[in-house]
């Protein structure tokens, strides 16, 4: 291989363990306001779902959390979606979970990272804070889904890497491949509160 290359890919992996910001907090004021934005694992069952995460994160911390999610969505028809809600809702904080129908349709994992980008630099440009979430891979797609730490590395983001495949992995706590059940749900809302630090100011 190269020698170059190999630098460049040692360089990657050094700062792709600096990216993983499992244990840092997400400071929002009181009078904040968060957009879930993603596919299946977001949407829930329904638009409306009460057992969705992004309600229960809504009533575990007080403050208003849009549920952004679209069941199906490929990232490539995210991106205006996101655009149009964004300049709609002026969210302080964006919880990104996407990709998911992605790999569930075989879909190149280098045009499902840059649209996770596209995706990043919006928020990015309009100085809003961002949580990207890693999803795990679905087995029929035949890669990794490692490609959430290389985005985030990229664009210099916090990442969660590990918190929703570990649920997923759990049949106790999954309703099908792409979606968490209640119990999981609560569990993801759980974990994703205690990131966020509210001032009272």
């Amino acid at each position: 291989m190269n020698p170059i290359k190999n630098a460049f890919i040692s360089i990657c992996l050094l700062l792709s363990a600096c990216a993983h910001f499992q244990s840092s907090s997400i400071n929002l004021p009181r009078n904040a306001s968060i957009l879930a934005f993603g596919d299946n694992l977001t949407y829930g069952t329904t638009l409306s779902d009460p057992n969705a995460y992004p309600n229960i994160l809504s009533e575990l911390t007080l403050l208003p959390v849009t549920n952004g999610g679209k069941t199906k969505e490929l990232t490539r028809d995210a991106i205006a979606r996101l655009i149009e809600l964004l300049d709609q809702q002026h969210p302080d904080f964006v919880i990104l979970a996407h990709g998911g129908s992605d790999m569930q349709n075989n879909i190149e994992p280098e045009e499902t990272m840059a649209n996770l980008e596209k995706m990043i630099i919006e928020i990015k440009n309009r100085n809003i804070k961002l949580l990207l979430l890693g999803l795990p891979s679905q087995p029929q797609s035949g890669f990794s889904a490692s490609f959430y730490q290389e985005v985030a590395t990229r664009q210099n983001v916090p990442v969660e890497l590990d918190l929703v495949p570990d649920l997923m992995k759990d049949p106790s706590l999954t309703a099908d491949t792409l979606r968490l059940n209640e119990t999981g749900n609560e569990k993801l809302a759980e974990s994703l509160k205690n990131l966020i630090f509210i001032s009272e100011e």
